[in-house]
């Protein structure tokens, strides 16, 4: 077996040298060929047990698993794609194969492919200095469309029809037709996307992190195809995919329009449907080119672009914009768009609430864990800062506060001078004025954004969370303030009789 096994070529696939090898054999069936080479069955673009073929060889061998793997496989393509527990999967398959039925390969991986790739100018070549041809990994990527080498688009084979599964092409196997011409436009960007793919296999770029969580949403957004509704206008993005692009050349790379279907049944999600052409496409469509779509932050429906500081004000990173990613979801019944973020160091959350119709920012809400309470009240009981200071240096409302310290009495947290909030001592009945009433109009203006029938009712509801009730006959301007609220609720239900 050594002495006639063949040397592997530059840029050659895997596949391609069990195929020239079993052609050199003479075994009379392939099985014996994938026995020999250490392979139950072979797939030409996801090879397994790459080891066995490797002991396959003995002494004889002098590359290891990793330099087939990286440079002959497109194991380095794949990952670009593929989450971080699925890349190690995929990694152990290729080169141990699939032990476990419980793996976490995708399986569309698995599949046998329905064609492959060649140059009809290259397999000449091959023969004229080679005496034979072989299969060529740049060729194999499936988002390249031409061949750098000869500038001509490259035609299939189709693999799952052929009789043979260890393949060579031969001269007669080439079409004597004239080939295809295709427009200056056409050429220009399946150049563009064979060079993006060498670049893919090169090296990982992580692409599946970039668009994951609902991120290629607000790329939506930000290009503006996305209604008042939030729905997706998926007609205007179909029409500019076509006008940028052209109908040849999204046939040629056999792009799913159904892909538009799934953006509108699910936004959020749709990415997961992408292909490694649709993928490509729209980044393209989206960023011109690879390194500005590696470049970009994520962008908030106002405009605002990442990185996003942690609020945590008792995080090492405060302040400091070191968010990079987010989760985006929807409250379709409140019409709402609701984007998480997590601070990686104190893992800290907090949430960004738009309403849908005009992207309007509603509110940030932080995420009080019981750490974090307990870290407000040492500031207090502690460090001896006041209620008021503690709400500007947490931006919170100074009720919150209020509310966390009646929700804890403990007397060993407990200070002098806020005392006052929890007890009888003397109180400034102006200010604690001024201070409910602020937050009552905060709340009323939240509630109005979030377009929330009965504002009176959550007025009260605040009251009674807050415990403040007994002291409303010393505020007075917010006493005018809900009344007014209150006859307006009783006007709108009279209304509506």
């Amino acid at each position: 077996m050594n002495s006639f096994f063949p040397i592997i070529q530059e840029d050659e696939l895997l596949f391609s040298l069990f195929a020239r090898y079993h052609e050199r054999s003479l075994n009379k069936s392939e099985k014996i060929t994938l026995n020999q080479l250490g392979s139950p069955k072979i797939n030409p673009l996801l090879p397994n047990n790459i080891q066995n073929f490797i002991e396959s060889l003995g002494t004889f061998e002098t590359h290891d698993q990793e330099y087939y793997l990286i440079h002959h496989t497109l194991f380095n393509y794949y990952c670009n794609f593929l989450p971080p527990i699925q890349n190690r999967e995929l990694l152990h398959y290729m080169i141990h194969g699939l032990k476990d039925k419980k793996s976490n390969v995708p399986p569309k991986l698995l599949i046998n492919p329905f064609n492959l790739k060649f140059c009809p100018n290259c397999v000449r070549d091959d023969f004229k200095t080679l005496g034979e041809s072989y299969w060529r990994l740049s060729h194999q990527l499936p988002t390249s469309l031409i061949c750098l080498e000869h500038d001509v688009i490259l035609e299939n084979w189709n693999y799952g029809t052929s009789k043979t599964s260890l393949k060579t092409l031969k001269i007669r196997d080439l079409s004597s037709e004239v080939f295809k011409k295709f427009s200056n436009k056409t050429r220009f960007y399946a150049q563009k996307f064979t060079k993006q793919s060498l670049i893919l296999n090169m090296e990982n770029l992580n692409l599946y992190f970039k668009f994951r969580y609902g991120k290629f949403y607000l790329v939506l957004i930000a290009n503006g195809y996305v209604k008042s509704t939030g729905q997706v206008d998926v007609l205007k993005l179909r029409s500019d995919m076509e006008n940028y692009y052209g109908n040849e050349l999204i046939k040629l790379a056999r792009f799913n329009e159904r892909i538009y279907e799934q953006i509108v049944e699910s936004p959020l999600v749709c990415n997961i449907n992408f292909t490694y052409i649709e993928t490509l496409f729209f980044i393209n469509f989206f960023f011109n080119s690879l390194s500005d779509f590696m470049k970009c932050n994520l962008t908030l429906p106002t405009g605002e672009i990442g990185p996003f500081p942690c609020l945590n004000y008792f995080c090492e990173s405060f302040n400091q914009c070191n968010i990079q990613d987010a989760k985006i979801y929807f409250d379709k019944q409140k019409r709402r768009l609701i984007i998480n973020f997590k601070c990686n160091q104190c893992k800290f959350e907090y949430n960004k609430i738009f309403r849908i119709k005009d992207w309007h920012l509603i509110e940030t809400r932080i995420f009080k864990t019981e750490e974090w309470k307990v870290n407000v009240l040492s500031l207090i009981y502690n460090k001896g800062f006041s209620i008021e200071d503690a709400s500007n240096k947490l931006h919170i409302d100074s009720i919150e506060i209020e509310e966390l310290l009646k929700e804890n009495k403990r007397e060993k947290w407990f200070k002098t001078d806020d005392l006052s909030i929890l007890s009888e001592t003397s109180i400034n009945w102006i200010k604690r004025d001024k201070q409910v009433l602020l937050n009552l109009k905060s709340l009323v203006s939240k509630g109005i954004m979030l377009e929330k029938s009965n504002v009176y009712s959550s007025i009260c509801i605040a009251l009674e969370r807050a415990n403040i009730k007994a002291e409303l006959q010393y505020l007075l301007k917010t006493n005018e303030y809900i009344e007014k609220h209150k006859l307006f609720d009783e006007y709108l239900y009279n209304k509506s009789k």
